[in-house]
């Protein structure tokens, strides 16, 4: 039988930075993100909202609720409708 060995720590290569991989703000590009995508993070971001408040991670809250307030209003009324 022959000896187990590591193969060693995994090659990385250099990201690309061709822009093809990698959107900073999909919500903001002509065909961004789904429905179903913005309305899991409205949901994510409304939760986060609550905990940053109950932490009082008060910079924090400011910037989630920005980008709830973006994302809401990207494509239409909120999901979830309240």
């Amino acid at each position: 039988m022959s000896p187990i060995t590591h193969p060693g720590p995994p090659q990385r290569g250099r990201p690309s930075n061709d822009g093809d991989d990698l959107s900073v703000h999909p919500q903001r590009a002509l065909r961004g993100i789904t429905a179903a995508e913005r309305r899991l993070v409205c949901m994510f971001l409304k939760r986060y909202v609550v905990w940053c408040a109950k932490t009082r991670r008060v910079d924090r809250l400011r910037n989630a609720v920005d980008l709830l307030v973006e994302l809401a209003a990207a494509r239409g009324p909120a999901p979830g409708g309240t």
